[in-house]
């Protein structure tokens, strides 16, 4: 739910607008009509058949010859047609795990410890103990680059960082500083050398929205929008209305308005907790 405010809302993400393949597929889904227009926006190539029985998560396009789906994660319930998210709805891409498939920074898998940094002029790859890689590709937000930024005391690349956007000229030049400022409910922050600033209350519809401090990690410009005191823990389901609970925030939506049945907690792939979300018609 943030994710697709700060792709419609610019004034409240001015620096970091979504641009590339994720602003294509916001804009695909800003124009559905109905849950095929939703899959056609989701599977770009069409939908993916389960290739075996089972339950298990992969990747769109799996050792198949078309690329196309390739960013989607699938998951499969005893064969059928898959489920799906498009990762590079948040910049990222579906890679191959272990333990099935994730979203993640690059879709080769794995992720060394000494990985972290920019591959290209685009993509972030940002790796912490050998685990899943959380970067981003920088091409679908702000300048669409990928670059370095040096600490105050040695000119080796402490952090990277997408680079800002911005339309203030060279009075928009600051210090590069991977941690964030608060001034009623905006953070506001200089990653990657260029001020920026992004609408915490607006984005959680709340003035306590936004937590000053590092970011984590330091190339997220997002994460101090979170709010300080909690208004839930959780989805939850309330008869036609369901609660979203997204950084602390409730996103409430009436399914009856939307045109479907009522709401229904479902339980995730990864089996620690259930999202919900409104059934069928």
């Amino acid at each position: 739910m943030v994710e697709a405010l700060m792709a419609y809302d610019c004034a409240a993400n001015p620096n970091h607008r979504f641009k590339g393949k994720a602003a294509g597929l916001w804009g695909c889904l800003s124009v559905a009509g109905n849950c095929s227009d939703v899959n056609g926006c989701v599977f770009p190539q069409g939908a993916e058949h389960c290739g075996s029985a089972g339950d298990y998560t992969s990747c769109g396009n799996a050792g198949g010859p078309e690329a196309g789906n390739d960013d989607v994660r699938i998951a499969c319930q005893d064969g059928g047609i898959a489920l799906g998210e498009n990762c590079a709805l948040w910049g990222q891409t579906c890679a191959l795990e272990a333990s099935g498939a994730v979203c993640a920074g690059n879709a080769a898998g794995g992720c060394p410890a000494d990985a972290s940094g920019c591959y290209g002029s685009t993509t972030i790859h940002s790796c912490v103990d050998g685990g899943i890689d959380q970067g981003i590709d920088c091409s679908s937000f702000g300048s669409q680059h990928c670059a370095g930024f040096p600490t105050e005391h040695d000119n080796a690349s402490a952090w990277v960082a997408c680079i800002a956007e911005t339309d203030a000229g060279p009075e928009a030049g600051c210090a590069p500083d991977a941690s964030a400022t608060c001034v009623g409910g905006i953070a506001v922050s200089c990653p990657s050398g260029v001020l920026e600033s992004l609408d915490c209350a607006t984005l959680l519809g709340s003035p306590n929205a936004c937590a000053a401090g590092p970011l984590v990690p330091r190339f997220d410009w997002t994460s101090p929008c979170v709010l300080t005191f909690p208004t839930c823990l959780g989805d939850s389901c309330d008869g036609l209305t369901l609660n979203g609970c997204a950084r602390g925030a409730v996103f409430s939506i009436d399914c009856r308005n939307e045109g479907l049945g009522a709401c229904e907690m479902v339980a995730t792939d990864d089996a620690y907790s259930q999202r919900a979300a409104c059934s069928p018609p």
